[in-house]
């Protein structure tokens, strides 16, 4: 006889630490554990050295009011970048963290864009709105550039205003701490 516990009990599981993107490199990943112990010991970012000849790609995106805009064109701010999906219960619970740095962040040196990868952008819209979630949604009008292709999402990618990666998180994380409002100049 099937014993359903001993199926449903890992599949949980699997479901709450990532949600898999079938088409993804693990290269330069780190752990959301990792980058949470680092959030409480660090004052401040520090670029990973690692990262450092990655720049930000040009990625074509459409904005919740069809806008088309290019991510590259954003060089010149310190930018987050979150692949996110309406499906992804980390996604969801990282959610409000990203919204709560956003709102607090300075809007005139810093851009946010929380890339849906639902099949239906308004099913993201639909579902942040739900939620009272306030954020920059936007949805892929071209390929994902290699370097969003990743083993899970959430991930979430930071450039400084010079356009090079200085962060990369893959998994859920807290963004509403002092090192990232420190980083992206948030009021109070």
């Amino acid at each position: 006889m099937f014993n359903l516990k001993l199926f449903v009990l890992p599949a949980l599981v699997m479901a709450l630490v990532s949600c898999n993107n079938s088409n993804a490199s693990k290269a330069g990943d780190t752990t959301a554990t990792q980058q949470t112990a680092n959030a409480e010991a660090e004052p401040a970012i520090t670029p990973d050295p690692a990262l450092s000849n990655i720049t930000l790609p040009s990625f074509q995106l459409q904005d919740a009011k069809g806008n088309a805009v290019d991510l590259a064109s954003f060089k010149g701010k310190t930018i987050l970048v979150n692949l996110w999906a309406s499906w992804c219960p980390p996604c969801r619970r990282e959610m409000p963290s990203l919204r709560n740095l956003y709102k607090a962040a300075n809007p005139a040196t810093t851009a946010f864009f929380m890339v849906a990868l639902d099949d239906d952008f308004m099913k993201s819209l639909n579902w942040l709105n739900g939620q009272s979630l306030d954020v920059p949604a936007y949805y892929p009008t071209s390929p994902l550039p290699d370097l969003f292709n990743v083993q899970g999402i959430p991930a979430t990618f930071i450039f400084d205003a010079s356009g090079k990666l200085i962060k990369k998180v893959e998994g859920a994380e807290d963004y509403d701490v002092e090192q990232y409002r420190k980083l992206f100049g948030a009021k109070g």
